[in-house]
């Protein structure tokens, strides 16, 4: 089997993610090809798959200017090299005729002319869903689900593609409610964690760290990790926090690159209203895969307030580090977060509850390592990309001829 993947951003989590998936298959023993752009961060990295770096794309972590006109031409100029990066991809697809395309997140709606291309030319197309309900980012939003103007659009553009895949049970059967695509389609799939954020050589430790936010003492570590949305709830975990310091001293560490609708000023008053703001370690911007392991491994932890989610790749980079999380009760979370195993659940906006769950982890420190050891142990098990990627391959080979199968799925157990 010879897959085309294709993956426009080059830079944070999706080409995380496209990178462990493209690897996990070609250990597998399909044939597979990567499309990303000119920006891919992981090139240094063994692979066992071929990276085409060419498609000329942005740095999606790049600081929004501040000027209307300036905003406005580099809007102009992106959707520029948007449209002529797929252009690429299409050519570049039709010309080498792969077995299988697969496309990762669908960003914007003119998306669905050049899926439309590669269909009318017969080409197979799979996706992963990594969000089955769409976010509104823009900044002064009132909401920040958006899906009423989007929904018919995504249906269109989901019935073109002849296998999806979505990240568990919830997710799965909210998919088919939402969309209506046939189920024999779509397929659910366990989110497994980024495991080469455990196996590149780190550019500093938890000590560190410490010494850097001169965290001299041994006070217990709070973390917020991930990019910070208006739906991450971050506002919940600084209102939650007194209480949670009040009880056990521990400090909150907000880490994470500040998306376009997030007000990292506005968080910072609210820490200075509620009284913990020299409570607080900041860190807004992107956090090299080097350095990922150390805001993990310096926290006793963490936290996932989220008002609105899918799944959550940030918190499965918690498990992979053993630590324990407290997470809300949506989206897909309620699957992975097994109450009082791995991890405690409570409701979204439920402040108090969530510094209940957080204390209760924080004054149980052997309850909390068997948690974490619980984490450790299923992304090795349930979450494991041979899983994944075993399960994937026997769903694309049913989209083929019989005598197109060259997959020699390795005899390793998973």
């Amino acid at each position: 089997m010879r897959i085309t993947a294709i993956e426009f951003s080059g830079k944070g989590a999706m080409p995380q993610y496209v990178y462990h998936l493209c690897q996990s298959l070609a250990e597998q023993g399909v044939t597979v090809e990567l499309l990303t752009a000119t920006t891919y961060e992981l090139a240094d990295l063994p692979h066992h798959f071929t990276v085409r770096p060419i498609l000329p794309m942005w740095d999606p972590h790049r600081h929004q200017t501040r000027y209307r006109l300036l905003h406005n031409l580099r809007r102009i100029w992106r959707g520029i090299q948007f449209v002529f990066a797929w252009i690429c991809a299409v050519w570049i697809v039709l010309r080498d005729k792969p077995d299988i395309v697969l496309l990762g997140i669908i960003r914007f709606s003119l998306e669905r002319y050049f899926i439309a291309i590669l269909k009318r030319f017969g080409v197979k197309l799979a996706a992963v869903v990594h969000d089955v309900r769409m976010f509104n980012h823009n900044p002064g939003a009132s909401v920040t689900l958006d899906e009423s103007r989007y929904v018919d659009t995504y249906r269109r553009i989901y019935q073109k593609f002849d296998a999806l895949f979505v990240h568990d049970r919830i997710n799965y059967e909210l998919f088919l409610a939402m969309y209506q695509i046939p189920p024999d389609r779509v397929h659910e799939m366990a989110l497994p964690p980024m495991t080469l954020l455990a196996e590149i050589t780190p550019n500093l430790s938890a000590a560190d760290l410490r010494a850097m936010y001169g965290l001299l003492d041994e006070r217990p570590i709070v973390l917020f990790f991930g990019t910070i949305n208006k739906y991450k709830g971050v506002e919940n975990l600084i209102r939650a926090f007194p209480i949670i310091y009040q009880a056990t001293d521990a400090r909150l560490m907000i880490v994470g690159y500040a998306g376009k609708d997030a007000e990292p000023e506005r968080l910072q008053q609210l820490a200075q209203e509620v009284g913990i703001g020299d409570q607080v370690i900041w860190h807004f911007g992107y956090v090299p895969n080097e350095s990922v392991r150390a805001f993990m491994e310096v926290a006793e932890v963490a936290v996932y307030p989220y008002h609105h989610v899918t799944q959550s790749g940030a918190l499965k980079i918690a498990y992979l580090f053993g630590k324990p999380v407290v997470a809300t009760a949506v989206g897909g979370l309620p699957d992975v977060v097994e109450n009082g195993q791995n991890g405690y659940l409570v409701s979204p906006d439920d402040d108090h509850a969530l510094a209940d769950a957080v204390i209760a982890i924080l004054n149980d420190p052997e309850g909390a390592a068997r948690m974490g050891a619980h984490n450790r142990y299923l992304t090795e098990t349930r979450y494991s990309w041979a899983t994944f990627s075993l399960k994937m391959i026997r769903a694309l080979e049913r989209l083929l001829p019989r005598t197109a199968h060259s997959t020699q799925p390795s005899d390793r157990p998973v």
